[in-house]
C-alpha cells in the first residue's frame, strides 16, 4: 500500500520554493531507516509535484502528539 503527497504548483512560486521541494525529493532519495518513512517515487506535472510513499496507518506524527 502507497500513499500519495500532493503538493500544488501555486502561480506565485518562485525558484526558492520549487528548491525546497527538490530539496525535500532528494532528502527521501537518501533517507532510510526502520522508523522513517519512505518515497521510493517521485514525479511531477504542470500543476504539482507527487510523491508516492509507503502508507502508514494512524497519521502523521503530528497528529498523533496532538
Amino acid at each position: 500500500m502507497y500513499a500519495i503527497k500532493i503538493i500544488k504548483i501555486e502561480e506565485s512560486w518562485g525558484e526558492k520554493e520549487i528548491s525546497l521541494i527538490k530539496n525535500e525529493y532528494e532528502t527521501f532519495k537518501q533517507i532510510g531507516g526502520d522508523y522513517l518513512v519512505k518515497a521510493p517515487f517521485a514525479f511531477s506535472s504542470h500543476n504539482g509535484f507527487f510523491f508516492v510513499m509507503e502508507y502508514m496507518p494512524g497519521g502523521d506524527l503530528g497528529k498523533l502528539l496532538e
